[in-house]
């Protein structure tokens, strides 16, 4: 099979070679213009076992594809009739992609729901599963209620579509990498969409002409997805069965400085500086990439464990919280509540109250605005502090007076500083 966009191939165009086929060798082409392929045959036939050299043969301008190929033919010819099916992954999964933004060439992270398939072959097929060409059908699919979602940031539209893996539709990378082979269905999350349906195609073009279309599968993106729709566990869920470090810089890596992403860095050679630079500046999916990957390098044992860095890194944290709009600053404190808890114990007392010290401030006011779902982690990371200044007790009885829905955790916040100053 070859593929030539710029002319129209004839039989001259190209010489076949070989050792064990004695023959004359006399080409044919035939061309498949829906696919904007042509095969090359030989007008006798192939002959089992043998190995053939195709050349082409005309000059060109420079070009990626090679111009020649070695190919063996099988001893067994292979038929194509069969089952074909599409193959749906057990749930879709919350994950962070990146798409395109307004900006035209640039792209942005985002979370979203993917539903992954790949394709269930005949038997005689499966060794062959790279070589089989496949499409599948834009998906079909029933809104869950008639309104949509504001796209401010995104040129994404958020209908579900399938991954694309020439980045014209969702940009570049993604994980894990897709072929059309193994694929996926992508949409924002909370999806819109009450049902689903899908259909692909598949052939085998260099054995026939025939393309074999699959049944219809239906299924619901909300239905028993992975994850949460939340920037912090998409994250999670994408690097799970990855290499972090991997998934960090493809999704996260303009987030974690430019030594990291543009010049292939390790997280670890990220400097204090850099990581101060890093968290003063929250937006988007900041928080989420930032306090993951610091997990993962105190985890590793990769960052310094002492009260200093811990206290410069929460200051900055700080920081970034103040300067940045609510729903990211409760990003922060989600992501900051996980990072606490990937610190191994044996240098949690080095670094947790260190680190959680300059952001009291922040965390108490946060308990006035933030919704009832965030308290529990709120006031656990103020416990977690190492001393309660007067100026915020203060503020924390005045939540208990006001009965917010914060006066229970601001009771229990003060509750625990009395005991420890016992």
């Amino acid at each position: 099979m070859f593929q030539l966009e710029s002319k129209t191939p004839r039989s001259e165009d190209f010489q076949v070679l070989s050792v064990e086929d004695k023959r004359a060798l006399k080409l044919r082409i035939r061309t498949f213009k829906n696919l904007g392929w042509v095969r090359l045959e030989l007008a006798d036939g192939f002959q089992p076992g043998a190995s053939y050299q195709f050349r082409y043969l005309p000059a060109h301008d420079t070009w990626s594809y090679p111009d020649k190929a070695d190919v063996k033919i099988d001893e067994v010819s292979i038929r194509t009739e069969g089952q074909y099916a599409i193959e749906l992954a057990p749930r879709p999964a919350h994950r962070i992609i990146t798409v395109p933004t307004t900006a035209g060439s640039c792209t942005e992270p985002t979370k979203a729901l993917v539903q992954e398939f790949s394709y269930a072959l005949p038997n005689a097929l499966v060794k062959y599963r790279d070589a089989l060409a496949y499409w599948v059908d834009p998906p079909s699919f029933t809104p869950r209620s008639s309104r949509k979602r504001k796209t401010v940031l995104y040129e994404w539209s958020d209908s579900p579509q399938v991954y694309n893996n020439d980045g014209r539709i969702l940009g570049q990378p993604y994980l894990p990498e897709y072929s059309s082979s193994k694929n996926a269905v992508v949409t924002t999350c909370p999806a819109r969409w009450s049902q689903i349906s899908l259909r692909g195609s598949v052939a085998f073009p260099e054995v026939d002409e025939r393309v074999y279309r699959t049944d219809v599968v239906k299924f619901d993106m909300n239905k028993n997805a992975a994850g949460q729709c939340s920037n912090l566990e998409a994250l999670l869920q994408t690097m799970e069965n990855q290499n972090p470090e991997k998934v960090l810089r493809q999704v996260c890596g303009h987030y974690l400085g430019g030594g990291f992403f543009f010049e292939g860095k390790s997280l670890a050679s990220s400097t204090i500086e850099e990581w101060e630079f890093q968290l003063s500046f929250l937006y988007g999916i900041a928080p989420a990439c930032n306090l993951a990957a610091l997990g993962h390098l105190w985890g590793k044992g990769q960052l310094p464990a002492n009260a200093d860095v811990a206290a410069r890194l929460g200051a900055a944290l700080r920081t970034g919280m103040e300067r940045t709009q609510p729903s990211v600053r409760d990003d922060a404190v989600h992501a900051l509540f996980y990072l606490v808890r990937q610190i191994p114990k044996k240098i949690q007392p080095q670094t947790v109250p260190h680190l959680l010290a300059p952001i009291q401030p922040v965390l108490v006011d946060a308990m006035t605005e933030t919704s009832p779902s965030g308290l529990d982690e709120l006031a656990r990371l103020i416990i977690w502090s190492t001393a309660l200044p007067a100026d915020l007790r203060q503020k924390l009885h005045a939540i208990v007076e006001g009965k917010s829905p914060a006066a229970l955790h601001a009771r229990t916040i003060l509750a625990a500083f009395a005991v420890q100053t016992q």
